[in-house]
């Protein structure tokens, strides 16, 4: 909605909940389903930063209502969930569950347990807890949208980065199988992969490497892709025209998985 063509209301009187909207794609996501005419429920563990996405919709002549939440505990999750269905009038119809972390960029053995707990308490175990608070509340509405992100490195090993790959290639599967469970619901669950993406999230993975390295990549990785894009991939795998896409997984990365094993081999773009 910053300086945005009107769109269409594709999501006309529809509650939405995004994890992580206080930046990045989450943010870019809520302003875009807002601008869709979706009432829209930010959550980020930063509450500050999730209630200013909140008064950005408004501003804009949008339904946003906002909270802290960490959506590693289910009590949070739960409550937040609840709290939003009141505060916005209606049933949840879209979930996009985008909350992410990096985690540790290194070799397995060098990765403290703690770190890989970590990352997999964030990056897959609180999206099976936002999809477990979701689907009641879209059951009692007669369907909905669920929406992951994951990643491209879902699909393809790189140098070191172990961890935070195998947390995205889980939430893929996750969305599957959520999908088999629940088209007898109305509930249709599908994955979103992007590649390099002008977020935060990417400076920090490039922040634990060393200047030149980090440089190397940037010029190898061609055009970042915005996180405003992102956001326009997952609001159509929410919107109702999307009817027969679930269990799918699409990757929006600029064809970096296409190009990765020949262009970008992963000794010079991934290190």
């Amino acid at each position: 909605m910053d300086n945005q063509a009107p769109l269409a209301p594709r999501f006309e009187g529809a509650v939405a909940i995004v994890t992580g909207a206080g930046s990045g794609i989450g943010r870019a996501t809520a302003l875009r389903l807002a601008a869709e005419s979706a009432r829209v429920a930010c959550l980020d563990l930063d509450g500050a930063a999730a209630r200013a996405t909140a008064h950005a919709i408004a501003a804009a002549g949008g339904t946003a209502w906002a909270a802290a939440c960490d959506i590693r505990d289910e009590d949070q999750v739960r409550d937040a969930f609840a709290a939003a269905e009141h505060a916005l009038d209606g049933p949840l119809a879209v979930l996009c569950a985008n909350a992410g972390i990096g985690g540790p960029v290194m070799p397995v053995p060098e990765i403290d347990a703690a770190a890989w707990d970590a990352v997999v308490a964030v990056n897959l175990s609180a999206q099976f807890l936002c999809a477990k608070h979701a689907i009641p509340s879209m059951r009692r509405g007669g369907g909905g949208a669920i929406v992951f992100t994951a990643s491209h490195v879902a699909f393809a090993a790189v140098p070191r980065w172990t961890a935070y790959a195998a947390t995205k290639g889980g939430v893929v599967m996750l969305a599957k199988g959520l999908a088999v469970d629940h088209a007898p619901d109305g509930i249709r669950v599908n994955c979103v992969c992007p590649g390099p993406v002008a977020t935060a999230l990417l400076q920090e993975g490039d922040a634990q490497r060393d200047a030149e390295q980090a440089g190397r990549r940037a010029e190898d990785r061609g055009r970042l892709g915005q996180p405003e894009e992102i956001a326009a991939v997952i609001a159509f795998l929410a919107a109702p025209e999307a009817a027969l896409v679930t269990g799918a997984t699409l990757v929006a990365d600029g064809g970096a998985g296409a190009r990765m094993g020949v262009s970008w081999p992963s000794s010079h773009y991934w290190d």
